[in-house]
This record gives structure tokens, sequence and C-alpha cells, in this order.
């Protein structure tokens, strides 16, 4: 019951192709469909996949049916243990693969939308909100860092995205070739994210602060005497005794909330209610125009760049 991009470019499956271009042109495509999506999409849905053909093994169902009430149940059953949002989610994940595999698949069927429906009234859709990491919070969190090169990563990461106000995504994202260290703070290069799939780009300044311990710019100099200048992911693994491993090795964003929380307990604080997003929703720092694709916090267009750059310099 797997499927692919194969399916969408039936050409492929033919081993006698008239000609080597008309090969490459198609293994060129694939690569094109299997990048229609982002990274993260792909792995849920292959995930929702994988749990639905579970589901009708179990119960001896078709999971190439075209019937909306064998997807109703299914939802039934998501239902005793995800949230709403999970599970349209894992249901657009089964529907993009059923329709890979040419099923015709409706989930504005009226079945589906009432059961959806009900489930929303049931369960609720608000997401669930994170604390903000307060800039009187981080300064006692700061404080309570180890003096290691993980405490030095730790707190670069944790100002880069509070002065940034970056998703947890774009922190583990950030390359060294991404950040631009200026006069009077750093120019960070977000070359994709949630809201920007294309990859049209973002470059969002920090802005140097007077004290060193709050400082974006002094904690990543800090940082980048430990990781050195090896081209690579900027902020990367480190062992569970503290020191950093071999070769550099990203992290991952669920990894960016667990240090949130590890930072905050180390300090002494409840570490309950926060994640990853409690960076991006700081006050004085979270909102910036998500449709300026070029300069983020700033109502500028990409040719303003360079002045953002020269505010730093000054």
């Amino acid at each position: 019951m797997t499927t692919g991009p194969d399916t969408l470019l039936p050409v492929a499956l033919d081993p006698a192709l008239p000609s080597a271009d008309l090969a490459a042109l198609v293994a060129e495509a694939q690569a094109f469909v299997q990048r229609a999506k982002a990274d993260k999409t792909r792995t849920t849905y292959q995930t929702a996949w994988r749990r639905y053909g579970a589901w009708c093994g179990d119960h001896g169902l078709d999971p190439l049916s075209p019937d909306p009430r064998q997807l109703v149940l299914f939802v039934t059953e998501l239902a005793r243990a995800l949230k709403t949002v999970s599970i349209r989610t894992y249901l657009s994940g089964v529907a993009h693969h059923l329709r890979q595999a040419g099923v015709p698949v409706d989930l504005q069927h009226k079945a589906i939308v009432e059961v959806l429906a009900g489930v929303a009234r049931t369960k609720g859709t608000r997401p669930t909100k994170v604390a903000p990491l307060l800039p009187e919070l981080m300064r006692s969190v700061l404080a309570a860092l180890p003096a290691t090169p993980l405490g030095a990563r730790d707190a670069s990461l944790l100002l880069t995205g509070l002065h940034g106000a970056l998703r947890r995504s774009e922190i583990a994202a950030l390359d060294l070739a991404d950040v631009e260290i200026q006069a009077r703070g750093v120019l960070v290069t977000l070359r994709r994210s949630k809201t920007d799939q294309a990859g049209r780009g973002a470059v969002v300044p920090l802005v140097a602060a007077r004290e060193a311990v709050v400082c974006p710019r002094a904690a990543l100099l800090r940082w980048l005497e430990v990781r050195g200048d090896e081209p690579g992911p900027l902020f990367v693994q480190a062992t569970r005794t503290g020191t950093l491993r071999d070769g550099l090795h990203r992290l991952s964003d669920r990894a960016v909330a667990r240090i949130v929380q590890s930072a905050l307990t180390r300090a002494g604080r409840d570490a309950s209610g926060y994640a990853g997003h409690s960076l991006r929703r700081a006050p004085g720092h979270r909102r910036r125009p998500e449709a300026t694709p070029a300069v983020r916090h700033h109502e500028a267009n990409p040719a303003q760049v360079g002045g953002h750059g020269a505010v730093l310099r000054r």
C-alpha cells in the first residue's frame, strides 16, 4: 500500500524510456514533486498514512477504498487521542496519499465535514498557549547557565531566539553562513520558515544590548569561539555530559524546546507551560509583519535590507 511521487509520473515506471534525456527529466520532476511540501509536512503525512494503514489492517478494511464513511470512522478513532488540529493534519495526509494512488477523495463530503465539526465542538480548536519567556526571567535563566561550551551554546540560542522572535524551527535551521556580525548587532538570514515555504527568505536584525549578559551579539561571539568557523549548522548537538559532539550535528526543533525548559529548570523555575515558542511570544519582540519577505520587524521591502545593515554598523 505504498504511494509516492512515482504515481504522479507514470512514465517513470517504464524501464524502456525513449531517451536518456527524458529519463533525466523524469528524475528531476520527481525531485521537484518531493520538494512540493516541507520536510516536516511530508514526515507527518507519512506518519498519518502508516497509522491509517495499520488501522485499516486491524479492521480488515481496504486502505485504498474511496468510501468517505471509512475516513469518518478513522477520524472518530483519532478523536480518542488527538487534538482537533492534529486530526485535520492526519486526514490531509491520508487524502494526499490516496490521491497519489489515484483514489478520488472529497474531504468536503458532508459526512466528513460533519464529523470534523462535531469533533471540534467537543474537543475545541483553540491551541494550547505557551508562556512567554519575559526579559526579566531571561536574566535569571542566563545567570544559571554553566560556564561550559554547552552553556555558551544555550545562551546564544536563547538570546538569538528572544531578540529575533524566532520559531524553534527557524532557530534549528540556522547555519553559520546565515549570521553576519556587525558593529552594533547581528543580521540573521532566514532562508525558509513556516510562513515562507517558497523560500523567498527574510533578514532579521538583532540589535546589540548595552549589557553583555543579555546581548545577542556578545553571546553569539562567545559561542563561535567554542564552535569554530567550520561551515554547517549554527547550533549543534551536545552529549549528555555537556560536551559538544564530534562533528557538527544540527539540533532538531524539539531540542530547542527542551533547551528552553531545561534552562528554566536549572534556574529553579517551573518549566511547565514553556516551550520553544516562549521565545517568540516575549513582549516587545514578537510583533513582526510576516508579509515582509526581506526584513522582519520592519515595514520594508527587499531593497531596504542594506539600510538595516547600515543601522547596525553605526
